[in-house]
């Protein structure tokens, strides 16, 4: 093992350690790793800056602001509104419908805003049905994760590693080249979260409803 190769481990070391103190920003962190890349001369200005004009983070950047867009338009409120309107009364009942819903969404639409969006939707129908909010909040990251591994746009990973091989002279990922072996995994993932992985989801409430218990007991 070179030197530059150690050097390279311990700055992930040293940035998986920041990021778990949550002392700083996971940019700020990011930046800083970058910075100390060109000062210790592992990486040229010209590497550095190249990555900006790489088409994975191009399109990467395109997918948030369509996210944003669908998010700001009211199309995933709507969304939530419809299944509020037919979705059961039990656990089971909410998560039959939600998570393939969820799951779908996320291979089109980049994770992180769908589960924020859906998030309060989720607690909403949480507490009009008197279900713990962790027993649907839980499931809900877990669908968004397995429906992202479907397409090649579901998660900013899958683009990455299709712009990697094709930067090495291997063939790009096609948009669903992903999708045989996604939509088997999901299908496995979710069975569990409603079979085994049920029994096993903590029952917690969150903050604003302990909250309101309280002002009702004083």
């Amino acid at each position: 093992m070179t030197l530059e190769m150690i050097m390279v481990f311990a700055l992930m070391g040293l940035v998986f350690i920041a990021m778990m103190m949550e002392r700083l920003r996971s940019d700020v962190i990011a930046v800083g790793a970058m910075v100390v890349l060109v000062f210790t001369g592992l990486l040229t200005p010209q590497e550095l800056f190249a990555v900006f004009s790489n088409q994975a983070v191009i399109a990467v950047a395109c997918m948030f602001v369509l996210s944003a867009a669908l998010e700001r338009t009211g199309v995933i409120d709507r969304v939530g509104i419809w299944i509020n309107g037919f979705v059961g009364h039990t656990e089971l009942a909410v998560s039959l419908t939600l998570l393939p819903l969820v799951a779908l969404l996320s291979a089109f639409v980049n994770n992180t805003p769908v589960v924020l969006v859906f998030m309060p939707m989720v607690i909403g129908l949480a507490a009009r049905r008197n279900i713990k909010p962790s027993k649907l909040l839980i499931p809900l990251s877990f669908a968004s994760i397995l429906g992202g591994c479907c397409t090649l746009i579901g998660t900013s990973t899958n683009i990455l590693v299709s712009s990697t091989a094709d930067s090495l002279g291997e063939s790009a990922l096609g948009m669903f080249d992903l999708t045989g072996v996604g939509l088997i995994l999901s299908l496995v993932g979710m069975v569990y979260l409603w079979t085994m992985g049920r029994k096993l989801l903590p029952e917690r409430e969150t903050l604003s409803s302990i909250l309101q218990l309280s002002l009702i007991h004083i």
